[in-house]
């Protein structure tokens, strides 16, 4: 299975993921229980442009997590046009802005989970399972 991850740092420039991809890494690798896809390859992106090419041209393609937040996403315009290309594929949210319309709006633009930045990395393994089974992904907070 391969995932197109996007993420940024503070400065707005890719950073390798040092936050949630180390966590999915980390997922993938050590933890043996919460493993998702062993052989998962991330193709990272550093641009909502580059996360929709790498989608177009990959084969094997079982997942997109994107950032709201990242350059060229444009709001949830990069949410619709992905989902456009991608119909039947899930789509995350990653993101550090947990509000319940953001949320909702994400979901109603066509992604399949929104997941907070702060989850520890068995939630996100077991979040990211849900989402690839077919299921939808929503952070408790906004359900309170």
């Amino acid at each position: 299975m391969q995932v197109v991850q996007l993420e940024h740092g503070v400065d707005g420039r890719v950073q390798g993921h040092q936050a949630q991809a180390a966590l999915l890494h980390l997922g993938l690798a050590q933890d043996q229980q919460q493993e998702l896809d062993a052989d998962a390859d991330i193709l990272d992106a550093a641009t909502f442009d580059e996360a929709f090419a790498a989608a177009r041209k990959a084969e094997d393609l079982g997942l997109v997590l994107l950032d709201l937040k990242m350059p060229g996403m444009n709001g949830l315009h990069g949410v619709e046009a992905m989902r456009h290309q991608k119909p039947k594929l899930p789509l995350v949210i990653l993101s550090g802005h947990v509000e319940r319309d953001e949320v909702l709006a994400a979901v109603r633009a066509g992604a399949n989970g929104y997941i907070p930045k702060t989850i520890n990395s068995a939630s996100l393994i077991n979040a990211l399972r849900l989402v690839i089974a077919g299921e939808t992904y929503l952070p408790s907070s906004i359900l309170i």
